[in-house]
């Protein structure tokens, strides 16, 4: 498979990076800083805020992977990372591709009918408005009919610092 990976640089899309890598597919890294995470890529410098440049990078691809992530807490960046992922549809879309694959926050997940781990008094303080902000990107992609998207979750674990954090997990 060939696909386009924007945030390749950051802690997520590096690791896609390498899998990908490791099971032989083609990728397209694309990063603000254009630097490759890992070897075996094609790195390139872009905004993934410019639809059309994105667009123009992914035309030949198959898919299109977002490992993106609102900057600093999250919580000033919810419209801000919202639109961002707005641009990244308009430009799968105006690349003719119809896959998007999502890494979104673990805040998502439902810990109960209906309820979402980031609403949980126990869900970490200084998550919360990273994970809103993805939150409010899925609200998002959940009105995107033309594509065949997924949002994926990273496992309910903060890696950040020397934290090693669990997230509760869903009872039941």
């Amino acid at each position: 498979m060939k696909f386009v990976l924007l945030g390749a640089t950051g802690m997520i899309g590096s690791r896609i990076a390498a899998e990908a890598v490791d099971r032989g597919h083609q990728v397209t890294c694309v990063s603000r800083s254009g630097r490759a995470p890992v070897p075996g890529v094609t790195a390139t410098a872009a905004d993934a805020a410019d639809s059309g440049r994105i667009a123009e990078l992914a035309a030949g691809h198959d898919a299109v992977v977002s490992a993106l992530a609102p900057s600093g807490d999250g919580g000033e960046q919810r419209e801000g990372f919202v639109a961002l992922n707005r641009a990244v549809v308009d430009a799968t879309r105006a690349a003719g591709i119809s896959r998007l694959l999502v890494v979104g926050g673990a805040g998502s997940l439902l810990v109960a009918p209906g309820e979402e781990l980031v609403v949980q008094p126990v869900f970490p303080a200084d998550l919360l408005g990273v994970a809103l902000a993805h939150r409010d990107a899925l609200a998002f992609y959940r009105t995107v009919e033309d594509l065949e998207w997924t949002n994926v979750y990273p496992a309910g674990r903060d890696r950040s610092g020397d934290a090693d954090r669990q997230l509760p997990r869903r009872q039941g």
